[in-house]
C-alpha cells in the first residue's frame, strides 16, 4: 500500500515541471490522466484485497465441503452397518422363535408321556397290590 501511495506522490510530482529538470517535456502529465491513474491505482488496491479475501472464503469453503463429504460417507457407513445388524437380530429372532416352539412341542410331548407313566404305574401298582392281597387271603 505504501509502495503504490509513493508511485502516486511521483506522478503527482511528475506532472509539475521543476526547475532542476533539463528535459521536462517528455515527463510532463495532464492532471486528469494523473488523477485517473490515482483512481485506478486504488481500485486496483481494492480488488486485489477483496480477490484476496474471496480466494480465503473459497478455501474455507473447500475446507468445509470436505469436512461435510466425510461426514456423509462416515453416516452411510453407520447406515450400513445398523441395517446389518437389523438383519442379523432378525435373523437370530427369527432362530429363537423357531427353537421355543421346537421347545414347547418337546415339553408338550414329554408332559404326555409322563401322564401315560404315572397312568401305567398306577395301573400296575393297584394290580401289584391286588395280587399281594390275593396272596395274602390265599395264605
Amino acid at each position: 500500500m505504501v509502495k503504490k501511495y509513493k508511485i502516486l506522490v511521483t506522478l503527482l510530482l511528475l506532472s509539475y515541471t521543476t526547475s532542476s529538470q533539463i528535459d521536462t517535456s517528455k515527463i510532463c502529465l495532464p492532471y486528469n490522466v494523473v488523477q485517473n491513474i490515482s483512481i485506478e491505482l486504488i481500485q486496483k488496491d481494492s480488488l486485489e484485497n477483496e480477490l484476496h479475501e474471496t480466494q480465503n472464503l473459497i478455501t474455507i469453503y473447500k475446507t468445509k465441503i470436505s469436512f461435510q463429504d466425510s461426514t456423509i460417507t462416515l453416516l452411510e457407513q453407520k447406515e450400513e452397518n445398523y441395517l446389518k445388524q437389523i438383519s442379523n437380530l432378525t435373523k437370530q429372532d427369527s432362530l429363537h422363535t423357531k427353537e421355543v416352539t421346537r421347545l414347547r412341542e418337546e415339553n408338550t410331548n414329554l408332559n404326555r408321556k409322563n401322564k401315560n407313566l404315572k397312568t401305567t404305574t398306577k395301573i400296575l401298582g393297584g394290580g401289584f397290590l391286588g395280587a399281594i392281597a390275593a396272596l395274602i387271603i390265599l395264605l
